[in-house]
C-alpha cells in the first residue's frame, strides 16, 4: 500500500512535466526514472534510517516475497546468491537478514581484494552460511560461487547480459546441483519498461538508459516519449494521454497480480518432498483469521494476514518518498 500510494503520487507529479509548455531535460527524466525505480524496490530507500522490525518486509512487495522464499530454501540447505544494482538496497537486505537471524556475507565495490577472497572462501566452506549478498557490478564477473544453487535477482539491469553474468556465477564447471533463478519483478510501468528494453537486447555498447532517450543530445520530444514509456502512458485514438501501470506484482497491488504461491513453489522445489514442505509452510503462513472475508487476489490475502501493510498504515507524506 505504501509503495502503491508513493508510486502513484510520483506518477502524477511526473505527468505534470508532460503537460507543461517548458522543455523536459535529461536530468528530469533520469531523476523521475530513478525515483520510480526506488519506490518499486523499497520505500525505506528514501529514509536516512529505518526500524529493524517486521515492517522491513511488510512495506516492500519484493522483500515480502523474499521473506517467503528464503525459509523454504534454507530449510533444505540451499545456498542463495541475492544480487542488487544498488548498495543501498543491500543495506536494507543486510538489515533484514540480521533481523531474521539469517547469517550472510556481502560483496560490493567497497570490499577489498583480501576481504573478497576471505568472504568467498567462507561462503564455500561454512555450511551454516547460506546467503550471499552481492552488488551486480562487484559480483557479476570473475567469481566462482558454485556452492550456491539458487540466484535471486532483486532488481533489473538495463543490460540483460549483466544478469546473465550474475547467473553464471553458479553455472561453473563442477556444478552438480539443480540451479534455480528467481527474478523479482513488479508490475510497475518502470520495471515493465526496463524489462521491455532487456527483451529488445539493447546494444551493449550503449551505456545510456532507454537506447539513447536519456542522453543530453536527445530532443525534448524524445525525452517526453521516454517519460511516457517509463510511466506506462499511451496515446489514445483521440490523442489523449491515458495513464496506467501502477504497482501490482511484487506485493504493491494494482493492475497486475502476484505470482501464485504454488506456481512459485513448483518453480523452486527440487522434488516432491520439497514441494510438499513448501506448500505446508505457505498454508501456515497465509492462514486466514477467523471470520475473515475471502480475499480478492494474493495481494489482498497478504494484507489480510498482516504480511503487507494496509492503506491505513501508510505514513503521512510517505516519509519523503519521491520528494
Amino acid at each position: 500500500a505504501w509503495q502503491r500510494a508513493a508510486y502513484r503520487d510520483l506518477e502524477k507529479r511526473t505527468i505534470r512535466l508532460l503537460d507543461d509548455d517548458g522543455s523536459v531535460s535529461s536530468e528530469q527524466v533520469n531523476n523521475a526514472l530513478m525515483q520510480l525505480r526506488k519506490i518499486a524496490l523499497h520505500p525505506y530507500l528514501f529514509q536516512e534510517s529505518f526500524p529493524h522490525d517486521r515492517n522491513l518486509y511488510r512495506t516492500s512487495g519484493k522483500l515480502e516475497a523474499l521473506d517467503r522464499l528464503l525459509p523454504k530454501l534454507l530449510r533444505f540447505d540451499h545456498k542463495v546468491l541475492v544480487f542488487s544494482q544498488f548498495t543501498s538496497v543491500l543495506d536494507i537486505l543486510e538489515a533484514f537478514l540480521s533481523w531474521r537471524g539469517h547469517a550472510c556475507v556481502r560483496l560490493d565495490g567497497q570490499v577489498s581484494h583480501e576481504q573478497r577472497t576471505e568472504r568467498i572462501a567462507r561462503f564455500r566452506s561454512d555450511a551454516g552460511l547460506r546467503v550471499f549478498l552481492l552488488s551486480a557490478r562487484a559480483g557479476g564477473l570473475g567469481l566462482n560461487l558454485q556452492a550456491a544453487d539458487t540466484v535471486v535477482l532483486f532488481d533489473l539491469d538495463w543490460n540483460p547480459q549483466n544478469d546473465k553474468q550474475a547467473i553464471a556465477r553458479v553455472h561453473r564447471v563442477g556444478q552438480t546441483k539443480e540451479v534455480r533463478v528467481v527474478r523479482l519483478v513488479t508490475d510497475s510501468a518502470v520495471e515493465r519498461h526496463i524489462e521491455q528494453r532487456c527483451q529488445e537486447k539493447l546494444d551493449l555498447e550503449r551505456k545510456v538508459m532507454g537506447a539513447g532517450m536519456f542522453r543530453r543530445q536527445a530532443s525534448t520530444d524524445q525525452r517526453r516519449q521516454a517519460l511516457q514509456a517509463v510511466l506506462g502512458l499511451a496515446q489514445s485514438s483521440e490523442g489523449e494521454v491515458a495513464a496506467g501501470g501502477s504497482l501490482g506484482s511484487g506485493g504493491a497491488g494494482g493492475v497486475g497480480e502476484l505470482t501464485p504461491p504454488d506456481e512459485l513453489n513448483r518453480s523452486l522445489a527440487r522434488g516432491d518432498e520439497e514441494l510438499a514442505a513448501f506448500r505446508a509452510m505457505d498454508a501456515k503462513l497465509l492462514k486466514a483469521p477467523a471470520g475473515a472475508e475471502k480475499p480478492q487476489g494474493l495481494a489482498q490475502e497478504l494484507e489480510r494476514c498482516g504480511r503487507l501493510i494496509s492503506a491505513e498504515e501508510v505514513p503521512r507524506g510517505f516519509a519523503g518518498c519521491g520528494r
